[in-house]
């Protein structure tokens, strides 16, 4: 059955004051159309000068939520982004290698400790605090999804997951799935409207995604103007 994405829901939702929800940083691909480790990618701004885009997203999260894990494709690559990471960040490996996404968003559940994970593509380079201080801070017990939707389009990596789908990835892992879009047809979601967002960033920028050396020139670009 088809599923029809536009918001069922416009109001704002109303967050407590104090983050209870993890936040979960998807750093275990491979890099292709890049060519280069996207995760420590030089991040192109003078105030951020020698911080990677992994060392930028894992201190940013950690100033909004004390629970901050990074989701890697192996021990090598763990030990390798460990130098760039506060003490305080935990490195989670995928249970298995190079399953796409929806295996990193597997393995990074099944490690939290808190019931609800903000889950980050470590190519967001823009991310603004607001946005991510406010996914963090929305109702722990709320079990559904939490999913922006940018131009009718489903930004599953930067969305609110509750711990308690992990059974739910396992069976869809077990079909051969490897994008989290799968799980949209089978897990309640609560649609976050571009009205709903803007507030806490008027140019959504937050959801401007790095994948290939244009795109990374791109940035340079446009933070240098």
């Amino acid at each position: 059955m088809k599923q029809h994405l536009c918001p069922a829901e416009r109001q704002r939702v109303a967050a407590p004051s104090r983050p209870s929800t993890a936040c979960l940083i998807l750093a275990g691909g491979r890099s292709q159309r890049m060519g280069y480790d996207k995760a420590l990618l030089p991040f192109p701004a003078a105030e951020a000068k020698d911080q990677t885009f992994l060392g930028r997203l894992a201190h940013l999260a950690l100033a909004l939520t004390p629970e901050v894990l990074v989701v890697v494709r192996d021990q090598c690559t763990a030990a390798r982004y460990a130098d760039y990471l506060p003490p305080a960040v935990r490195l989670v490996v995928d249970l298995v290698p190079d399953q796409g996404p929806l295996m990193g968003l597997y393995s990074g559940l099944l490690a939290l400790q808190a019931p609800q994970a903000v889950a980050l593509a470590v190519d967001l380079p823009l991310l603004r605090s607001q946005l991510l201080a406010w996914l963090l801070a929305l109702p722990a017990h709320d079990q559904r999804l939490y999913v922006p939707l940018i131009e009718q389009r489903p930004q599953v990596l930067l969305a609110r997951y509750p711990r308690f789908l992990v059974s739910t990835i396992a069976a869809l892992l077990a079909r051969g799935q490897r994008n989290p879009r799968s799980l949209l047809t089978v897990a309640p979601v609560r649609w976050l409207s571009e009205e709903e967002l803007r507030p806490l960033d008027p140019d959504l920028c937050s959801f401007l995604n790095v994948n290939t050396l244009q795109d990374w020139q791109l940035l340079e670009e446009r933070l240098s103007q």
